[in-house]
C-alpha cells in the first residue's frame, strides 16, 4: 500500500503545484520555476539515501520517508509562498529517496525471479490511480475553490503508511535477515574476516 500512496502523492503535487502557487500569489511564475530547478537537486544527497538504507536499515528509511512526506504536505497547507520553499526542498528529497528505498525493497525482498513481476504490478496499480488526480482536483476546484483538499487527502492516505511502517520495523526486529542492513553487514564482516587471514597469512610467511 505505501508504494501506490507515495506514488500517488508524487504525481499528484507535480500536478498540482503550479496551481496552488498561482493561488497563494505566484503570478509571475517566480516560485514555480524555482520549484522547477530544485527538483535535481536531490543529487546532493543521493549519497545519504544509500547510508539511510545500509547503515539504519528499511524501517528507519520509510519512517524518514514519512516525516519527509507528511512536511512537504502540511507545508503546503500553509499560506505563505517563501514557506513553500521547505516544502520544494523536502519534496525532492522525499522523492528520490521513495523511489530509491522503493526498488531497494522490492529486490530485497522479492529477488531477481519476482522482482519484476511485481513492480510492474505495482506501477500499473499507481497509474490507475493517476486517472485519479484530476476528478480529485476537479472535486476540490469546485466545491472549495481552491487545491489545498488534496493536501489534505495526501496527509490523510499516509497515515495507514505509518502505521504499517510501525509494523515493518517490528517485523524486521524478530527477522532482521529481511532487512538489507543485516545484508550489508555480513558482507562487511565477511571483508574484514578475509582481510584478516590475509593478514595472517602474511604474517605466518
Amino acid at each position: 500500500m505505501t508504494p501506490l500512496v507515495q506514488g500517488f502523492s508524487t504525481t499528484s503535487y507535480l500536478g498540482f503545484n503550479k496551481n496552488l502557487l498561482s493561488y497563494l500569489g505566484d503570478d509571475d511564475n517566480t516560485f514555480a520555476q524555482i520549484f522547477t530547478a530544485l527538483l535535481p537537486a536531490s543529487l546532493i544527497f543521493s549519497p545519504l539515501f544509500g547510508m539511510s538504507l545500509t547503515k539504519k536499515g528499511f524501517a528507519f528509511t520509510f519512517g524518514l520517508l514519512l516525516f519527509l512526506g507528511f512536511t512537504w504536505s502540511i507545508v503546503t497547507l500553509l499560506p505563505s509562498l517563501r514557506l513553500q520553499l521547505i516544502a520544494f526542498l523536502t519534496f525532492t528529497n522525499f522523492r528520490a529517496m521513495f523511489y530509491s528505498a522503493y526498488f531497494t525493497f522490492l529486490a530485497h525482498t522479492f529477488g531477481n525471479r519476482t522482482f519484476g513481476s511485481v513492480n510492474a504490478m505495482l506501477a500499473t496499480l499507481v497509474a490507475f490511480l493517476a486517472f485519479m488526480i484530476g476528478p480529485c482536483a476537479s472535486f476540490f476546484q469546485r466545491h472549495f475553490g481552491n487545491l489545498l483538499g488534496m493536501s489534505v487527502l495526501i496527509i490523510t492516505l499516509m497515515l495507514p503508511s505509518s502505521l504499517m511502517t510501525f509494523q515493518l520495523a517490528r517485523h524486521l526486529s524478530i527477522y532482521p535477515s529481511g532487512d538489507v542492513r543485516s545484508q550489508h553487514q555480513k558482507h562487511a564482516d565477511q571483508s574484514q574476516s578475509g582481510e584478516s587471514r590475509d593478514i595472517c597469512s602474511e604474517a605466518s610467511a
